[in-house]
């Protein structure tokens, strides 16, 4: 066996199609009923549930990495174009602010709601389209070699220069600097930033690198769910010779001669051990640390040891008995009239750390009937609510104690939004509360993260680990790889790792038999 992949989410299934299409031998082995981590849906009675997509950047630029990926694996997926951007509603907008499609309307559209603000949102719009120009740049540098790197990094010295300047840079500093004090600009400006980080303390350059991409090519939803991406990435495998097996448990990572050997795994009640030249891990690094020998744990985390994970989240599932027609907008922020601005966002992830008392979090709906979406009906149609959230305060509850604050939380967000929308009131017939706690469970991830480590200045690119391990053979390939988290960065990992592996002579390693 050339290459054993030991998760199917989107960055094993990345790694594992594109080695399969170069040729290698490729077993990819996941534990849950289906492929895609986080890219997956799920049914429940009448109902089906999309986990993690609400909409994908770059399908529309010719540049972005993921188009570049579709086009060499042959993928030709059916996308769907998101209306706008997203819609804004606060106590400190009046009327709902609806951030529109493409760059240059929407510098139109929130100059026209904040003119008194005029110099500060040009110079968000400017400073965010550079950044983005200039990722771009330097995304299409690193697929040089040789001679042509070289001139074409000379070419590009001041677009580097300037990511450099900015590497370390928290998206608080732009926002500061182009919001100001114009209540409510703030809120507009990146009304979406629970998509990236928990507060303004996100990485700037991770934030401009898919604000910019949803700003210029528009947000797309993959037909049929984030499912259909799995699927499909899974197909490429097998089309490969590989083989993608589900209900298959990693049990631990075989060593030898110093090197990743092979894995064992659990499938069926059967334990089962596999030998191959390379083993890729599709997981957290704290994960993949436990499945190693005791003696070669310390070492292989040691790279990881000072990194904070990211924030998870509460997702609430809606069906209703007839296509909602609210909200409005495929995409609806709400804050509640306790925030005064986007400081207090990670002030609003804390509150569901106990029962109900007033304030709300602020959360996206996400109203699946706005778009010709493609999910498999059964009967109801799908509102999705979605905030941030921390898993330490659910995991210190008992199993009973944690099912009755669930109650009490889904109560009253479901009442929250049903306020704001009281025409869906008669047509609701399901509701479910996913807290950290289930993103825990299923993703099996540090602190139910879903977005790997935090995204932070000092935690991404360059400064998150990439590909290759501390054991040589063993690759990383997740959102807790360089460059960060998200679909894109997620498939991004599932690249590099794939590369990792080529670059090494396919001879190294441990002979393959099962």
């Amino acid at each position: 066996m050339d290459v054993v992949i030991a998760g199917g989410g989107l960055g094993g299934l990345t790694a594992g199609a594109l080695l399969a299409k170069a040729g290698r031998e490729v077993l990819l082995l996941e534990q849950h009923s289906k492929v895609g981590g986080a890219a997956t849906i799920f049914g429940r009675k009448q109902i089906k549930v999309e986990v993690g997509l609400h909409e994908l950047d770059g399908m529309d630029n010719p540049g972005d990495p993921k188009r570049t990926l579709f086009a060499s694996l042959g993928l030709s997926l059916d996308v769907v174009r998101i209306p706008e951007l997203y819609a804004v509603h606060s106590p400190l907008l009046g009327e709902p602010f609806v951030m529109p499609d493409g760059l240059d309307p929407a510098r139109a559209a929130v100059l026209d709601r904040f003119p008194q603000a005029r110099r500060g949102v040009e110079d968000w719009f400017n400073t965010l389209d550079r950044l983005y120009a200039a990722i771009q740049s330097l995304s299409a540098l690193q697929d040089l070699r040789g001679w042509r790197a070289g001139a074409t990094a000379l070419r590009l010295a001041p677009q580097l220069a300037q990511l450099a300047r900015h590497e370390r840079t928290p998206l608080s500093w732009l926002l500061d600097r182009c919001a100001g004090d114009t209540p409510g600009l703030d809120l507009v400006l990146a009304a979406n930033l629970g998509y990236y980080h928990h507060d303004t303390g996100a990485s700037l350059l991770y934030f401009a690198a898919a604000q910019g991409s949803y700003l210029h090519g528009g947000g797309h939803y993959i037909r049929g769910g984030s499912q259909a991406l799995s699927d499909a990435l899974a197909e490429v495998i097998r089309a490969g010779g590989g083989e993608v097996l589900t209900g298959a448990e990693v049990t631990g990572v075989l060593v030898e001669d110093g090197r990743a050997a092979g894995v064992r795994y659990l499938r069926q009640g059967q334990e089962v051990e596999v030998r191959a030249r390379a083993v890729i891990g599709n997981a957290a690094p704290a994960a993949l640390a436990e499945l190693l020998p005791p003696d070669r744990r310390e070492a292989f985390r040691a790279p990881w040891g000072a990194m904070r994970p990211g924030t998870s989240a509460w997702s609430v599932y809606l069906g209703f008995d007839e296509p909602p027609a609210a909200p409005a907008h495929y995409s609806s922020f709400y804050y509640p009239d306790w925030m005064s601005g986007l400081a207090a966002h990670g002030e609003s992830r804390a509150l569901m750390g106990a029962d109900p008392m007033g304030r709300l979090p602020s959360y996206v709906a996400v109203n699946y009937a706005r778009i010709d979406h493609g999910l498999p009906f059964r009967g109801l149609h799908l509102v999705v609510l979605t905030g941030l959230d921390l898993l330490a305060p659910w995991e210190a509850l008992s199993q009973e104690a944690y099912q009755e604050r669930k109650r009490r939380w889904l109560a009253a967000l479901v009442e929250d939004f049903l306020r704001r929308n009281p025409s869906l009131r008669p047509h609701l017939v399901y509701q479910e509360l996913g807290t950290a706690r289930t993103m825990r469970r299923y993703l099996r991830t540090p602190a139910g993260a879903i977005y790997g480590f935090e995204q932070s200045p000092d935690q991404i690119g360059r400064f998150r680990p990439g590909a290759r391990t501390a054991l040589p053979g063993l690759y990383l390939s997740s959102a807790w790889a360089s460059p960060g988290g998200g679909f894109t960065g997620a498939m991004m990992a599932g690249i590099s790792a794939a590369r990792a592996v080529t670059d090494e002579p396919k001879g190294q390693g441990p002979q393959g038999r099962r």
